[in-house]
């Protein structure tokens, strides 16, 4: 009884493990939104997003200080190595209202 309760719960491992957070864009109407990673605290808060869109997929890595309410955009790229291996020096900026970055910065700078 042990093993079919450890191959059921197997089983089923993978498929909570493939749902993706989806995140609300509603300044980009025209692109989904999924979030990949986030890590760090408030003041670095490191978050990385895929947009599907029709010109396909696209990976971004920002850097968020939720305190200052700035961002700094870290890397882009079609795939999550290209991404790595960007040492591009973007500027920070504050974070404008309306925008993909305000979108993406509530769910940076939240709990969840």
């Amino acid at each position: 009884m042990k093993w079919a309760m450890l191959l059921l719960a197997m089983g089923t491992l993978p498929a909570f493990a493939l749902e993706a957070t989806i995140i609300e864009v509603p300044n980009d109407p025209y692109g989904k939104h999924e979030l990949v990673h986030k890590s760090g605290k408030t003041t670095h808060r490191v978050i990385v997003t895929k947009r599907t869109g029709l010109s396909g997929e696209l990976y971004t890595k920002r850097r968020y200080n939720c305190e200052k309410r700035t961002v700094q955009m870290i890397g882009t790229g079609h795939t999550l190595e290209i991404l790595e291996n960007q040492r591009d020096r973007w500027p920070e900026n504050t974070v404008m209202s309306r925008s993909v970055a305000e979108d993406i910065g509530m769910l940076a700078c939240s709990e969840v």
